[in-house]
């Protein structure tokens, strides 16, 4: 190659820029519609440990925690479990 010769580069081709669709396509996305039931039962849950915890702090009422925290931890797994299968099943799919 000689010195003289130009080199090309990407900034020597001819400039065209982006549409939005061409950037970002939304052609067949598909968005889920509806509840979502996993982020009620997940707001459900924190919404218990607070009243738990406020019952426990502003009055005399004592709870057992060897026994109450595995019992929360089991129910709170079955509830994630039921609200993930109602959202698979009940969750609406459009497509735009």
């Amino acid at each position: 190659m000689d010195k003289t010769e130009a080199i090309k580069t990407p900034s020597d081709a001819p400039y065209e820029p982006l549409t939005p669709t061409d950037a970002f396509p939304t052609q067949g996305i598909v968005r889920p519609t509806g509840i979502s039931w996993v982020t009620v039962t997940l707001g459900l849950l924190c919404l218990g440990v607070a009243a738990l915890v406020l019952t426990v702090q502003l009055t005399d009422v004592g709870i057992d925690w060897s026994t109450a925290a595995p019992v929360f931890v089991v129910g709170a797994g079955a509830l994630l479990v039921i609200a993930g299968l109602a959202s698979m099943t009940t969750q609406n799919r459009h497509d735009t």
